[in-house]
């Protein structure tokens, strides 16, 4: 019995998904649909933050509440997930659901971590109305401020199996301890609670001294709300970094004018019964001490407190920006001040100083034309992962002139060198020559040009124009093997970098042999 939940597909419905929206909890769950025969992801925990790779091509970076889209293509579905952060797995998660439809895909079932929103045709239901602060509105909070009310209640948003804290008779006085940090607190205190090991996890647990059978726990990955004023047991949520909650004004102006038309500001505070506990200035601690207490002196009215008027914008130019990707990071998109160009995946375009093409010759014979250009290389340039483009002496990048040379080579190689630490550490397939400058090619010109052709020929290693070359492979070996993607590098022998060359630069991906009829 489905009950009311939209069914993407069974065995009467074989209308089989092309998408599945998903939604990854920590908390896993037995499918109520799918036996452990057809679907291995099951009941457990599962990682608050993980990279999820989904039939080994897509990659996810996911933590508790995330939602995702994947496209099965096959009758089952791999998931691997990989944790991330401080979770304490021993080992990668490998699980799979079933996708073709002989047993059934239904909105609302939960797969192991994997709860199913929707499809293209079974849309996610919309999102529940909360007040217009929610914590989680921005992903996992960084700091959570809550109030503490000895007459528990039963939260409206988390149920009794994402929040144990429930309704009933809490202490009136109690210390309780939560992520490393106790807190003194009676009815109306209100503490921020800060994670110990950076970021919270799926569950926050309360540890109550001396009435241990009062411990609970509240969710907090944010697959199910924290809403400012919902209380779960005796907590009620009050904001996080970004939503403070409400705050009582012990000092209020009002802008007017007066009789003779002057601007007027009309002022009034009353602050004889400030409590302690309240939010104070950046630069003190609620729960210090010492110097550290915020604040560490009496809050009794004094004629020398002052009233002071700042400009509204702030001053600061401290900001952040959010790397967990459950917001975009695109090269290319300005945050601030500071414009995305790349990452290790996805580097800094830098400009082609060298550019290879593959073709076929007028004898059938594949070629390979290189044109390149590095009369005014810049040494602030990307250069080898061996040096530091700041340093001085060996560590210097370079750390000797970049005019070029009739010794400086072309060099081919694998393109799986470049994932290799350091990158292309190792001779490669074949090279040739630049001869810069020089005539060493078959048929001289009148003036060196920085372009050269490489024929390839079944019996013979390839020449760069007659020049000096060699190579480990002939074409024919490389058709035999089905051909490879080879990147281009431009090298000198001086330098340091593997064997012990240097990449002067980095150029364009080719395959050979070449596909269009060339040999």
């Amino acid at each position: 019995d489905y009950g009311d939940s939209c069914v993407i597909c069974d065995k009467q419905n074989k209308n089989k998904p092309t998408e599945l929206i998903l939604q990854y909890v920590a908390d896993g769950a037995n499918s109520a649909f799918q036996p452990a025969g057809k679907a291995t992801c099951r009941e457990g925990d599962y990682p608050a933050a993980a990279t999820v790779i989904v039939d080994g091509r897509a990659v996810y970076d996911l933590e508790d509440g995330d939602l995702f889209k994947i496209f099965p293509d096959g009758a089952e579905t791999d998931f691997e997930i990989i944790p991330i952060g401080s979770a304490v797995f021993s080992d990668d998660i490998e699980c799979n659901i079933h996708t073709s439809c002989s047993v059934p895909i239904v909105v609302g079932d939960q797969i192991g971590p994997f709860l199913v929103v929707g499809d293209e045709e079974c849309e996610p239901p919309p999102e529940p109305e909360c007040p217009p602060c929610e914590v989680c509105d921005t992903g996992r909070p960084k700091a959570l401020t809550l109030k503490y009310n000895s007459a528990g209640k039963n939260s409206e948003y988390q149920p009794e199996k994402k929040a144990s804290c429930r309704e009933g008779t809490y202490p009136s006085n109690a210390m309780v301890t939560v992520e490393g940090s106790t807190f003194d607190l009676v009815d109306g205190s209100t503490f921020t609670v800060i994670p110990e090991y950076g970021g919270f996890s799926a569950e926050t647990d309360f540890e109550f001294a001396g009435a241990s059978d009062m411990d609970c726990f509240i969710h907090t990955s944010c697959s199910v709300p924290l809403v400012p004023g919902d209380q779960i047991g005796p907590f009620e949520v009050v904001g996080d970094e970004d939503c403070p909650g409400p705050q009582e004004k012990c000092i209020e102006a009002v802008v007017g004018v007066d009789e003779n038309g002057d601007t007027t500001i009309t002022v009034n505070f009353d602050y004889t019964d400030l409590p302690r506990d309240r939010r104070w200035a950046d630069n003190c601690d609620p729960n210090g001490v010492g110097e550290d207490e915020c604040p560490n002196f009496p809050l009794d009215p004094l004629p020398s407190d002052w009233i002071g008027f700042y400009p509204c914008a702030l001053t600061r130019t401290d900001c952040f920006i959010h790397t967990s990707c459950s917001v975009p990071l695109v090269p290319g998109d300005q945050i601030g001040p500071f414009e995305v160009v790349g990452d290790e995946d996805c580097p800094v375009p830098s400009d082609e100083c060298i550019h290879a093409e593959v073709g076929v010759d007028e004898n059938g014979d594949t070629t390979i034309t290189v044109k390149f250009d590095y009369t005014d290389l810049p040494r602030d340039r990307e250069w080898a992962e061996n040096c530091d483009p700041n340093g001085v002496g060996e560590d210097e990048c370079p750390n000797f002139p970049l005019d070029p040379l009739p010794s400086d080579w072309i060099g081919f190689y694998p393109c799986d060198e470049q994932n290799t630490v350091p990158p292309f550490n190792k001779e490669p397939d074949f090279w040739a020559f630049t001869c810069y400058d020089r005539s060493c090619r078959a048929d001289p010109v009148e003036s060196a040009t920085s372009s050269g052709t490489i024929v390839f020929s079944d019996d013979t290693i390839p020449g760069f124009g007659g020049g000096g070359s060699a190579t480990t492979k002939s074409i024919a070996q490389l058709e035999a093997e089905g051909g490879g993607c080879y990147v281009v590098l431009l090298n000198k022998i001086d330098g340091f970098s593997p064997p012990p060359y240097y990449n002067l630069c980095e150029g364009n991906e080719l395959m050979l042999p070449d596909k269009s009829g060339g040999r």
